[in-house]
C-alpha cells in the first residue's frame, strides 16, 4: 500500500502538535542514569505547583480632602493583583466591592497595582469621620466630611470660615 504524499504532509505536523501537547502535560520525568548533572537514576523531578494568593487592595487616598456632602470623591489605592509562589504576578483588571461605613458604595477598580474609583457622597452624609474599606466590618481608610468653608484643625477639631 502506497501513502499519498499529501497525506504524509498532513500527518507530520499533526504528529508534532500531538507530541508537543503530550510533553506539556507531564508533570515529572525520570532522569538519565548517565550522571550528566541531572537527577539520579530512578528518581523523578516533580514540577512544583505554583500557589496563587491575592494581594488585596489597600486604599491610600481620598480627594478632595475634606470631602463635602453631595460631592464626588476619588478613592485611590494599590494592590488588587494575584501573586504566585513561583514569582509570577497577574495584574489583570479586577473589581472589589467598596464599602462606606459598612454600606456598599461602589467598586474599587484595580489594574497593574493601581486602584481607583469615584463615588458620590449623599447630601445627607454626616459631618464627621467616615470609613472606607473593601471588606465589611473593617475600616481600611478614614476620611473626613466637612461643610463648605470648613477646615480641619490638628486633632479632631473643625474651624468654620
Amino acid at each position: 500500500m502506497r501513502l499519498n504524499p499529501s497525506k504524509i504532509t498532513l500527518l507530520i505536523p499533526l504528529f508534532l502538535v500531538i507530541n508537543s501537547l503530550r510533553a506539556c502535560t507531564f508533570s515529572s520525568h525520570t532522569a538519565s542514569p548517565a550522571g550528566d548533572g541531572q537527577t539520579p537514576a530512578g528518581t523523578s523531578l516533580e514540577t512544583p505547583a505554583c500557589i496563587e494568593s491575592l494581594v488585596p487592595p489597600s486604599i491610600s487616598a481620598v480627594q478632595p480632602s475634606p470631602a463635602l456632602p453631595g460631592s464626588e470623591i476619588t478613592v485611590t489605592g494599590r494592590g488588587g493583583y494575584i501573586q504566585d509562589s513561583c514569582g509570577g504576578v497577574n495584574e489583570s483588571a479586577r473589581a472589589f466591592p467598596l464599602y462606606l461605613d459598612n454600606e456598599l458604595a461602589g467598586e474599587l477598580l484595580c489594574y497593574v497595582d493601581h486602584c481607583e474609583t469615584r463615588i458620590m457622597l449623599a447630601a445627607s452624609i454626616s459631618l464627621q469621620e467616615h470609613c472606607l474599606s473593601t471588606q465589611v466590618d473593617k475600616c481600611e481608610f478614614r476620611f473626613r466630611v466637612g461643610a463648605a468653608g470648613t477646615r480641619f484643625l490638628p486633632g479632631n477639631g473643625f474651624l468654620l470660615l
